[in-house]
């Protein structure tokens, strides 16, 4: 087989040239199309040419249709090879005369179907209509389409071509025009197009012994695909039908691929819906579902169910010290031992990070019952945690808190059911981890209570409920050097609630984005009063806590740089205040973009420090100016010499390190003496100041000026 390939890529006429090459191939290339062109009109002809979809001189459409023009190639099978898949550009190859067309990434594919067609060339694989009323020629063109493969069916009417076409699957219909002087072929020809399903798309060659240009125009506008003039030469025949076959197999094949392809995309929607990716679980949606109806069901028969609500205890510090590949092969591993106790009548989904829910069915008839069976099951899940697990050779251990609730009850809303089971698995780890608690309705006061926090929170900005404290930070007990801003929550009627209550709700419930960008913007409004009013030359800046979801969003770093630029302060005098918790979520994260604020002039202090786990392994990769000592080491060094060790050690290691140390909560004049003699100059806490406000604070700041403190 003679093959010409025109390929415009150097390295891909390469890769296709050692692929032809293996497979015994012989192949001429070209790199653009004249060249192709003159390749062509100097050779005796080729069997086979492929043209890439993309050519620096000409189009490949243009290509081809000056292929086509030449006789000795109008009917030579041509590939189109494109990086393309859509039908607008399969329509238009296959419009110019294209046969095939292959994926740049199929060469393989390619050069099997060439060594198929070399070695068949003269064979074809279809079932064809033909519709001639002359026998002789009938019977002519029956033998020479059999005599290359094809499954061939006659006949010499229209009626009869029907009944034919309507009952079978064909590849190709080749009818005649013109039936004792009536254009009946036209009529068929528009019926078929006509017809339903995928049987009307069915390739048409129509032919007639009047070659009118009229004629030809109306048939193939009409819908048929060639249109060929008697007498018919063999080889003509044999090629156009070739064509059309070829097509057909093609446009079929990228049809079943289609809707496999729609399968599969259906498959993984479903999956996606209703199951957890990582474990291969039910997900939240898919056990509401199962719960509603067993609670439906329950109630209906008088039977008793249960959920339990299963937790990790300390997962959050597997993921932060071991990372994240460890802590989803963890919860794979978790998935899989509740599934070896499971009841085949069981339901265990996973809802999301630690949190997996247990749904027992039919467990009794009573309370008393039911809930002995899952006590004994909760148990059993327990049981489970006391061997290791090996996970990618580390070996982790951890234990397990779960809630429990029974349904059916008076409440029979499967989401206030599962905030039942979550409020007992939050007692059963408020009470030492490793336990197991049933719900009851003092949990649901708790549950409300949070719940009603939340709601108030999303308004505390629009109604101007937040507001800020700010605690100054001395040096050696003297001078006011910068202040730390705090975050209070007054409601309209007056009350107060404390930050280690509204805080952490704010974190889980999404709303901290809103609420931390308010405080950067209060924050930096405020320096810019103090800076335009004039403060004392040694107050140097204010710290900001950031929190994990507000650290974490992708915009952190632009939003900030067009925060201070928009209110007009410096960079220079923005501490921002990080916790080793946070850093460990993502450490390689957390580092660039602290590289990138830092370079924008930001400071960076790590708060609560000796509180997390992994910062002495990761403090030197990190651009940190100060440590601030939590106040839990702190309270005790007069008494403690563990706590006073554990703060020499972090004041010597920070000083070698070119770290400045912030001692916090400092309440007595003896641990403020402690903390001097042991070089740490910085402290804040109730022995200087109370968190005060905006105007006590510049109020405070003028006195130690008068006194000559600043």
């Amino acid at each position: 087989m003679r093959l010409l390939c025109v390929e415009p890529t150097k390295a891909y006429r390469r890769l296709l040239d050692a692929a032809f090459d293996e497979a015994g191939i012989s192949a001429d290339f070209c790199a653009t199309g004249q060249d192709a062109l003159k390749h062509l009109h100097a050779s005796d002809g080729f069997d086979f040419i492929t043209v890439s979809f993309y050519l620096e001189d000409v189009t490949a459409i243009e290509l081809i249709k000056s292929i086509r023009s030449d006789d000795r190639f109008r009917y030579t099978p041509i590939s189109l090879i494109t990086s393309e898949s859509s039908e607008e550009i399969l329509h238009r190859a296959l419009g110019v005369g294209v046969t095939d067309i292959f994926r740049k990434d199929e060469i393989e594919t390619l050069v099997i179907f060439l060594s198929r067609f070399n070695r068949n060339k003269d064979q074809l694989d279809g079932r064809v209509l033909c519709i001639e009323d002359t026998l002789s020629q009938q019977q002519m063109m029956k033998a020479q389409l059999e005599s290359i493969g094809l499954n061939v069916d006659c006949c010499e009417n229209l009626d009869s071509a029907w009944q034919l076409f309507t009952a079978n699957d064909y590849d190709l219909v080749i009818t005649d025009i013109v039936f004792e002087k009536d254009l009946g072929g036209i009529k068929l020809v528009n019926n078929i197009r006509r017809y339903q399903g995928e049987k009307g798309d069915v390739p048409i060659l129509a032919m007639s012994a009047f070659d009118d240009p009229v004629r030809r125009i109306e048939i193939l506008n009409r819908g048929a695909n060639e249109y060929i003039s008697k007498p018919i030469l063999e080889e003509e025949l044999i090629a156009r039908v070739r064509g059309l076959i070829a097509n057909k197999k093609y446009i079929d094949a990228f049809k079943q691929e289609q809707v496999e392809r729609r399968r599969e995309l259906e498959v993984d929607l479903v999956r996606h819906q209703n199951y957890d990716q990582l474990t291969s679980l039910y997900n939240r949606t898919m056990f509401m579902e199962q719960l509603a109806q067993d609670v439906s069901r329950a109630t209906r028969l008088g039977l008793v169910g249960a959920v339990l609500y299963v937790d990790l205890d300390n997962f959050k510090n597997i993921n932060d010290l071991l990372g994240h590949q460890i802590g989803d092969g963890l919860l794979k591993q978790v998935a899989e031992r509740l599934n070896s106790i499971r009841r085949d009548e069981d339901i265990i989904a996973r809802l999301g990070g630690d949190d997996f829910v247990i749904l027992l069915t039919e467990i009794g008839r009573d309370n008393k019952s039911a809930g002995d069976f899952a006590l004994h099951f909760a148990k059993q899940i327990q049981a489970l945690f006391k061997a290791p697990f090996s996970v990618l050779d580390q070996e982790v251990e951890t234990q397990t808190s779960v809630g429990i609730t029974l349904y059916p009850t008076a409440l029979t809303n499967v989401y206030d059911i599962l905030k039942q089971a979550d409020a007992a698995r939050y007692q059963a780890k408020s009470s030492g981890k490793n336990s197991v608690a049933f719900y009851s309705e003092e949990l649901q006061g708790e549950v409300d209570e949070r719940a009603r926090i939340e709601n108030w929170l999303r308004h505390a900005i629009s109604n101007k409920e937040l507001y800020l404290n700010f605690q100054p930070v001395f040096e050696n007990g003297k001078s006011i050097i910068g202040c730390e801003a705090l975050l209070r929550w007054r409601l309209s009627n007056g009350e107060q609630i404390s930050p280690g209550v509204f805080i952490p709700i704010a974190e889980n419930s999404g709303l901290m984005e809103d609420i931390g960008e308010w405080v950067m913007k209060e924050s930096f409004l405020a320096l810019k009063r103090w800076n335009d009013g004039g403060l004392p030359g040694t107050f140097k800046y204010i710290a900001i806590n950031c929190s994990a979801r507000q650290f974490k969003m992708e915009s952190f770093v632009a939003d900030i740089k067009a925060l201070v630029e928009k209110i007009g302060v410096s960079p220079q005098q923005i501490e921002l205040e990080i916790t080793e918790t946070l850093l460990m979520e993502d450490l390689v994260s957390m580092i660039h973009k602290m590289h990138q604020l830092r370079e924008l002039g930001f400071r960076f202090s790590i708060d609560d420090f000796g509180t997390g786990f992994s910062s002495l392994r990761y403090l030197k990769q990190l651009p940190i100016d100060k440590l601030k000592i939590d106040q839990s080491f702190v309270r005790d060094i007069a008494t403690d010499s563990n706590d006073l060790a554990i703060v020499e050690t972090v004041i010597g290691m920070a000083h070698t390190m070119n770290i400045s140390v912030v001692a916090e909560g400092v309440e007595t004049q003896e641990q403020s003496q402690l903390l001097l003699d042991r070089n740490c100059q910085l402290m804040q806490g109730y022995l200087f100041s109370r968190p005060i406000s905006e105007l006590d604070f510049i109020e405070l700041a003028k006195q130690k000026v008068a006194a000559g403190q600043n």
